[in-house]
């Protein structure tokens, strides 16, 4: 556990991480809730995010701009974000503003008016919201990708929801699903220069009424993430460009294979001297823009690729992707390239660090998954423990699996000349 970090524990279940800071010029807070949109039923989806929206509307005395103009007026950046599993809500602040800060996102939190229409309003953004997705090709590529690792799960369906339940959602099923925000779900986390005390005090101040409530647990259903049925999944879009992604699915988040497979994925396709720039952009001219990344869930993880490239060359290019992973599931990588990754790593592991609001959120999520938060010394010892031999395993484990999906979208015709490019 990070030396200049306390966690709080109240009998309601919910949960205050306070990380000091006192070369931070800022003080980051963060509601961090467990519900998102796996929490949704088939007449609910899309509800995680339009409560979030709705999080900073009116209260019985404020109006939205009031809202809005007392928290700019005190120099507070203010955000939220909805995930499969959970949603942040958050604000940096100058220390002096912080306690301010907190009191209205209290107000925020349980006096939110939720006006007929001020939802009605909120509806047509939101809907705005949905329409744009529908014309990323970036994020139409991902989706199905996505879709179709996860198929037959609550993790299927896309956070910003379907049209139908954002037309159609009622105010009555809108305070309903909000009811899914318990106690025992609450992350309260601050990173900054404050002192413990005060930030605790504060807190407790403000939001007595979840942290000294009783309330019972209730367990949630276990999700089984399946093996890929569909392999490769096209979506027709007139453009210059098809958007490519490759999702392999992996193991989760409590797996000893998750640090190998990140600096697998920086291997391959962060940076310069990346495997995919290197050899997809600079010999090949295959690509402007390429790369790896990963993610990981309480369930599944994925290990995935992007590239975008003209109509014409796509099968060129998965034949170069896939040739670049057997070589390394069957030889591995060098030395140099781990070296190089483990280094990048600390490189954005530091930038992160002096970043309140992201150290914020990590911190409440690094303390959901695992009760613990470690220290950037515990972090990179990890790191520097990942041999060569490691990075193979996992790289021949999950190159030479079934469980991928391939997803274009773009103005393709040869649709199985691209699926033999990949098998």
């Amino acid at each position: 556990m990070k030396k200049n970090v306390k966690v709080f524990d109240y009998k309601s279940g919910a949960k205050l991480i306070v990380e000091k800071n006192d070369k931070a010029d800022f003080v980051a807070f963060v509601i961090n809730v467990q519900v998102g949109s796996i929490d949704e039923n088939e007449k609910q989806f899309g509800l995680a995010h339009f409560l979030e929206h709705l999080f900073f509307k009116s209260t019985k005395d404020m109006s939205t701009f009031e809202i809005a103009e007392y928290l700019e007026s005190l120099g507070a950046v203010i955000n939220a974000d909805t995930s499969e599993s959970k949603t942040n809500y958050h604000f940096i602040s100058l220390k002096e503003n912080f306690e301010k800060c907190v009191e209205m996102f209290s107000k925020m939190f349980f006096e939110g008016a939720f006006k007929h229409e001020e939802i009605e309003k909120e509806r047509d953004v939101v809907l705005e919201e949905y329409k744009r997705t529908l014309d990323n090709s970036h994020r139409i590529s991902m989706i199905n990708a996505y879709k179709n690792l996860v198929k037959g799960t609550p993790y299927e369906h896309d956070v910003i929801g379907t049209e139908e339940v954002i037309k159609n959602v009622t105010r009555e099923e809108i305070l309903e699903f909000r009811k899914k925000y318990t106690p025992d779900k609450i992350i309260f986390s601050i990173v900054g220069n404050i002192d413990y005390d005060e930030a605790k005090n504060i807190v407790e101040k403000y939001f007595s009424k979840i942290l000294d409530c009783k309330f019972e647990s209730e367990e949630s259903n276990e999700i089984v993430i399946k093996d890929v049925e569909n392999n490769f999944v096209f979506h027709k879009k007139d453009e210059n460009q098809s958007k490519i992604y490759i999702l392999f699915k992996s193991e989760n988040i409590y797996s000893d294979e998750v640090n190998p497979l990140m600096l697998l994925s920086v291997i391959c396709g962060v940076g310069m001297c990346s495997r995919f720039f290197n050899e997809l952009r600079e010999k090949l001219g295959l690509a402007y823009s390429c790369g790896a990344s990963t993610f990981f869930a309480k369930e599944f993880g994925y290990f995935q690729i992007f590239i975008a490239t003209s109509n014409e060359k796509v099968g060129s290019a998965l034949i170069n992707i896939k040739k670049i992973l057997n070589e390394i599931s069957e030889n591995g990588v060098y030395q140099h390239e781990l070296e190089i990754a483990k280094t990048k790593f600390k490189a954005d592991y530091v930038y992160g660090m002096n970043s309140v609001s992201r150290q914020a959120k990590n911190n409440a999520k690094k303390y959901h998954y695992f009760k613990n938060i470690p220290s950037f010394e515990e972090k990179m010892e990890e790191i520097e423990r990942v041999t060569l031999e490691d990075v193979k395993k996992c790289a021949k484990k999950l190159f030479n699996s079934k469980n991928y999906v391939v997803s274009v979208c773009g103005n393709v015709e040869n649709v199985e000349d691209i699926k033999n490019a990949f098998n």
